[in-house]
């Protein structure tokens, strides 16, 4: 399923958000939206499941136009994992992942549920915990467990492990970056790590006050940054990436 935004231009009480924003993810590819706090990604990324409604430009998935899809039809073909998981508090574990599921009548939803749980590395145990039994790294995969059980086409992930600690979100940066290249899932991700979008992008857009800077590979972008924003950024980011190798 493929994601295409032409021309996007939002403001929020007269300040521009996004600004003539041009943006395609080819299906089955992650693209990786890198910026500073401010920069739009985040609002990029919920015009595609309709939260942000564009004041000029188009958005589609799958080839159609968002604006003439229902939203709750649209939603449930999307997956999307929010940084603080979005989990329902008073809802067992196997319910919150198997709510899309059972959303779409499917017959096999608690299996199906069970099985993304497993997916993600948790054990049929905690099918019955509330997510305050959860440690935060657990509630991250949880969420991920739920964007994957209605099998979606296409996954929307915003920040998903920027509250997490080093080591869990280590862990759940590979555990994503497996999954996503095994079921090809096309995936739009809002990161402020440079190193995070390499890891689990093809390729990387940096953003800056409401417009794509430049959209690539990282060895692309590392080869001919574009502006002068996006050589800082990629010097910033080099050392950690040098220490990490």
């Amino acid at each position: 399923m493929r994601l295409h935004a032409a021309n996007v231009t939002f403001a929020f009480h007269r300040t521009l958000v996004l600004d003539d924003v041009s943006l395609t993810v080819e299906g089955g590819n992650c693209v990786a939206l890198v910026g500073e706090s401010g920069a739009g990604k985040t609002t990029l990324l919920r015009c595609f499941n309709r939260m942000v409604a564009p004041l000029s430009g188009e958005v589609s998935v799958g080839g159609t136009d968002v604006a003439l899809q229902p939203v709750a039809e649209l939603r449930r073909r999307l997956g999307y994992v929010p940084q603080h998981g979005g989990l329902l508090p008073h809802w067992t574990i196997l319910g919150n992942v198997a709510l899309v599921p059972d959303l779409l009548r499917q017959p096999d939803a608690s299996t199906t549920a069970l099985a993304a749980l497993e997916r993600v590395g948790l054990a049929p145990e905690f099918a019955h915990r509330y997510p305050n039994q959860l440690s935060g790294g657990q509630r991250q995969r949880v969420a991920l467990a739920r964007a994957m059980a209605a099998r979606p086409q296409a996954m929307l992930m915003d920040e998903p492990f920027g509250a997490l600690d080093a080591i869990s979100r280590s862990e759940l940066q590979t555990l994503c970056s497996a999954i996503r290249r095994e079921l090809r899932i096309t995936t739009l991700l809002v990161t402020h790590d440079l190193l995070e979008a390499e890891l689990l992008a093809d390729e990387i857009a940096v953003m800056r006050q409401g417009r794509i800077e430049q959209q690539g590979t990282l060895e692309a972008l590392l080869a001919a940054p574009a502006t002068d924003y996006v050589a800082s950024l990629l010097e910033r980011a080099l050392p950690k990436r040098e220490a990490r190798a």
